[in-house]
């Protein structure tokens, strides 16, 4: 299993209001797999589980870098989710959830585990998004500041930066966050509000400073 390059979407500051969200990610709204692949998945079949697993290991490994940092490490976590998630496939009902939102539930499980041991370091954007850009100058502004907000994102509470990855980085509802936390909307948008205004509180302090 190869790690895959991720689209993330920005943090930048925009007006008086501090740093607001922009160019918000829809990898995770992306359509679940064909059920004809689902099916035969479930059956046992190797091409379609081969399939399968290409099908959500993007989403997958985007939402472990985000939310545990990149490392090798995840390449390990990965194959974890997927194992867990390929045992438990013959049992799934598509009716209950969608197939992503199934397999992020059990991402999250596997992250908690592992927020037990020793935290390692947070790497939030994808530097490419950065060194694209046709302008150099701007470029190295806009790595700076990213590098500033993956910095205060770290100081996130878990849950709140769980519910902000979700949401802005891979496109998930309200709802959809929600149920892979195992909480309601209000809970959700509760977290977010107060991971916003953390990071547009710190951001407004950094640039008086």
């Amino acid at each position: 299993m190869e790690s895959a390059t991720h689209t993330a979407c920005s943090l930048t500051v925009s007006g008086p209001a501090g740093p607001t969200l922009v160019e918000r990610s829809t990898e995770g709204a992306s359509p679940d797999i064909d059920a004809q692949i689902l099916d035969a998945a479930r059956l046992g079949d190797a091409a379609s589980i081969e399939r399968f697993v290409r099908h959500y290991e993007r989403s997958v490994f985007a939402f472990l870098s985000r939310s545990l940092g990149r490392g090798p490490h995840i390449d390990d976590l990965a194959q974890e989710v997927f194992l867990r998630v390929l045992r438990a496939l013959p049992q799934f009902e598509k009716r209950e959830a969608k197939v992503s939102t199934w397999i992020f539930q059990i991402a999250v499980r596997l992250i908690q585990d592992q927020r037990k041991k020793p935290k390692r370091n947070f790497v939030l954007v994808n530097e490419e998004i950065c060194d694209a850009r046709p302008d150099p100058e701007q470029s190295c502004a806009r790595r700076r500041l990213l590098t500033r907000i993956e910095i205060l994102v770290e100081e996130l509470p878990p849950e709140q930066r769980m519910a902000l990855v979700l949401f802005e980085f891979h496109g998930m509802s309200h709802a959809e966050v929600g149920q892979v936390m195992n909480v309601g909307v209000p809970t959700v948008k509760t977290r977010l509000h107060r991971a916003r205004t953390f990071l547009r509180q710190a951001m407004t302090e950094g640039k008086e400073g």
